[in-house]
């Protein structure tokens, strides 16, 4: 079973372009992290200063070694 993780954002005012850029940036060094699945960014809908990030890895172990290794 793979482990997905949702994550919220909410810049602060006047840096949301800015948030969203690095967010971006994050995204395809991720994508080649041993483990990964997808990763993909969204903006709310609703709430116009909300932007997530939903990734899928292969097991807890796999994300763990993400978070830890500061990308």
């Amino acid at each position: 079973m793979s482990l997905h993780v949702f994550v919220r954002f909410e810049p602060v005012p006047g840096k949301r372009q800015q948030l969203q850029d690095e967010l971006i940036l994050v995204l395809e060094p991720t994508r080649a992290e041993p483990g990964c699945i997808r990763i993909h960014l969204y903006e709310a809908t609703r709430d116009p200063f909300a932007i997530f990030i939903h990734s899928e890895w292969i097991d807890e172990a796999a994300f763990d070694a993400h978070a830890s290794s500061g990308t």
